[in-house]
């Protein structure tokens, strides 16, 4: 059973002895961040509002979660750095707050939580349909006011078990907390502006604590590790350019209209008009002016997209675009920007876009169901007319990419298991199928529990396969850390982290000469929500 303790003014207890308690005394967050409540998963995680510290008070603006908003209810979650101490030793969280405004409001507070067993989804629970056993819903209709004044959490003793019928899971090893807070409801019904609501909030400071924490003595904060981005000078800076509604998604750069500037195409997610307020999901064209900034010229709603690429695939000098769902379509861009489908693949699912024969041209690679398996294709395509070469049936594996992975000039295909009964990711040459033949790599699945590979290759130069994958995926955060399984010539593969979890990987992790001295680079966007997010070469 969790209780709440709601402590105004002056402590009800005192502090007898010292908690973990981040005071923001040497001018940082000490790890803390704060993002809108509502805004989960994706780029909506890393949408960070601004603060300040200042003589120890940590001063957050609250305008990113009201801005435009007809109802405006300025709301913020706190998010911790990782903890990585046993729940059991607390059952006490703290946070000294105030708003900064000219009259008392009245709004609601709850507290989150990740630990062990909602790791995948954190501060929410696994478990669809389930309330959420990870998070306390504090006092609704509490008043804020602008004097200093405590809100505090009582948890429930952990019992070192989690059972079918728990109401809370406080219990193994906890990741973060994450208080929250609905600052300003304002009258039901009423608009009224951004200026009228709950500008900024501050806070003093945060404790969590508890008496087995107590008797161990004073546990020490976490310790935070930032990343230090260098600045610009390797990079110019950025330009911005509002292009499409909604959020980026996949895109590229490539010549549209054929004045030799590299211009963007990209897919946009958005909701869309009425009650319901859907999702909805398009495609953007936007014109490069000449200095490196975007202007939208076309835009137009699609159904949805996993992939798109770009590749000269009739060999004509210009790219053309290829869309993956559930079947393929090929497009070509003209001069004036008219769109010309030159060919739809049904029930095909797209592993990639390379040279397979050394013409320079570029062929189709796509996977179709067969009653044997998983068939992996080539297409090709002369005068307009599209051909399919078959290559190889897989029976318990499906393609996942495609490329030169040994830098031998031919091509070998990474192969992802269809269940947990094949257990196994597989490098082979192109036209040998896994079980035939001996594979460049063959990784158990089973000892890489968050496994998605994002690169392979012989990163080490020793000869034997590599795989470069996640320490972890979760739902809401994406891709956190980086692993690096080596290649044994036994065709087992070791692992190294490289970064742990608390890295967030937010692209894709590109392998290339970067300075011509013969030697890959990794290149990819990443961070912390403490440190900011960047880039790392």
């Amino acid at each position: 059973m969790l209780y709440l303790v709601l402590l105004l003014g002056i402590a009800l207890w005192s502090r007898f002895a010292e908690a973990i308690t981040w005071d923001f005394d040497d001018g940082t967050t000490q790890g803390w961040a704060a993002k809108e409540s509502g805004a989960v998963g994706g780029p909506a995680e890393f949408n960070l509002f601004l603060g300040q510290v200042k003589d120890g008070v940590w001063t957050i603006d609250m305008s990113p979660s009201v801005a435009g908003e007809k109802y405006p209810t300025p709301s913020v979650q706190l998010v911790s750095p990782t903890i990585g101490y046993d729940s059991g030793l607390f059952d006490r969280v703290r946070v000294r707050l105030r708003t900064v405004h000219h009259r008392p409001t009245v709004g609601s507070f709850w507290l989150a939580w990740t630990n062990e067993h909602n790791r995948t989804v954190p501060g929410r629970d696994p478990v669809r349909g389930s309330s959420n056993r990870f998070s306390l819903i504090g006092q609704a209709g509490f008043v804020y006011t602008t004097e200093w004044q405590e809100v505090g959490f009582t948890l429930p003793v952990s019992d070192g078990e989690v059972a079918r019928g728990d109401r809370e899971v406080w219990e193994g090893l906890l990741r973060d907390i994450r208080p929250g807070f609905s600052l300003d409801w304002g009258e039901r019904g009423v608009s009224r502006s951004a200026a009228e609501v709950v500008g900024w909030l501050e806070i003093d400071w945060i404790e969590l604590t508890g008496v087995e924490e107590l008797l161990l003595g004073e546990l020490a904060p976490p310790s935070v590790e930032y990343f230090h981005f260098e600045g610009v000078g390797l990079f110019a800076p950025p330009v911005f350019s509002p292009i499409a509604p909604g959020l980026g998604g996949p895109g590229f750069l490539m010549d549209l209209d054929g004045d030799g500037d590299l211009d963007l195409f990209s897919i946009w997610i958005g909701r869309g008009p009425g009650s319901d307020n859907p999702f909805i999901n398009g495609w953007v064209m936007a014109l490069n002016d000449g200095q490196g900034a975007f202007e939208t010229v076309r835009t137009e709603e699609l159904g949805w997209v996993t992939r798109v690429q770009s590749g000269d695939l009739t060999g004509d000098g210009t790219d053309e675009i290829v869309f993956a769902t559930s079947d393929i379509a090929v497009w070509s861009i003209e001069p004036d920007l008219q769109i010309e489908v030159l060919t739809q693949l049904p029930d095909r699912r797209l592993v990639g876009l390379m040279d397979w024969d050394g013409d320079g041209a570029i062929e189709l690679f796509s996977y179709h169901t067969v009653a044997a398996g998983r068939a992996l294709e080539v297409w090709e395509v002369e005068h307009g007319e599209w051909t399919a070469t078959p290559l190889v049936v897989a029976e318990n594996h499906v393609p996942d990419r495609i490329g030169d992975f040994t830098g031998d000039g031919g091509l070998e295909v990474l192969w992802e298991p269809l269940s947990s009964e094949a257990n196994t990711w597989i490098v082979m040459d192109l036209e040998a199928a896994p079980g035939e033949g001996d594979p460049l790599l063959e990784a158990d699945m089973r000892n890489m529990p968050f496994a998605r590979p994002l690169q392979v290759g012989d990163f080490d130069g020793d000869g034997q396969m590599d795989l470069l994958t996640a320490v972890e995926h979760n739902l809401f955060e994406g891709t956190k850390g980086l692993l690096l399984w080596r290649g044994q010539p036994t065709g087992s593969a070791e692992k190294t982290v490289l970064y742990d979890d608390r890295l967030f990987v937010r692209s894709r992790v590109v392998v290339h000469d970067l300075n011509g001295d013969g030697v890959d680079d990794w290149a990819f966007v990443g961070g912390d929500r403490a440190s900011g997010i960047g880039v790392f070469v």
